[in-house]
């Protein structure tokens, strides 16, 4: 999924000078020294997705398609969803394996919206991280993890051979 979102995310680390402004030079003697302003127009205001679900502002819902899920984003700031965040919960553990900026609710969609709901319901990527599960051992919605997976594991998923190695 090529959208916005991961853009926006690509574009503050690939170009993070383009956040910044320089100030006026102050001289003194052999020394000068540049302020570096951030410039707040073009700041992207976010939280993280464990903020988001501290305040109970976002929700992870299954879906009936494993490389999917749904998520409810009811703040009034973006949320990040960081790339390799593992969620537990529903019918299987998952991977999120794109950094997602998920639109404040309300604001236009730059991810693919559900009819019902198209103010903050979104579908985003994801892929299995257990093998043979498909039912619940537990509760049915979802919640982030501070489990990474490691960039080992993320090569072989994408490469040519697939996540059926994982």
């Amino acid at each position: 999924m090529k959208n916005e979102s991961i853009q926006i995310v690509k574009s503050i680390f690939e170009n993070p000078l383009g956040f910044l402004k320089l100030g006026t030079p102050q001289v003194n003697e052999n020394m000068v020294i540049i302020p570096i302003i951030v410039q707040e127009d073009k700041f992207v205001e976010f939280i993280s997705i464990k903020e988001a679900e501290e305040l109970n502002l976002v929700e992870i819902i299954e879906t009936e398609t494993v490389s999917e899920l749904e998520v409810i984003n009811k703040s009034n700031k973006q949320v990040l969803i960081p790339f390799g965040m593992t969620v537990q919960g529903g019918k299987q553990d998952r991977t999120i394996w794109e950094p997602i900026l998920l639109p404040s609710g309300g604001k236009k969609s730059v991810l693919k919206r559900n009819p019902g709901n198209p103010s903050h319901k979104y579908k985003i990527p994801a892929k299995c991280v257990e093998q043979s599960r498909w039912d619940y051992t537990g509760k049915r919605g979802f919640k982030s993890t501070n489990q990474r997976i490691h960039p080992n594991v993320a090569f072989e998923a994408i490469s040519a051979s697939g996540q059926g190695n994982v």
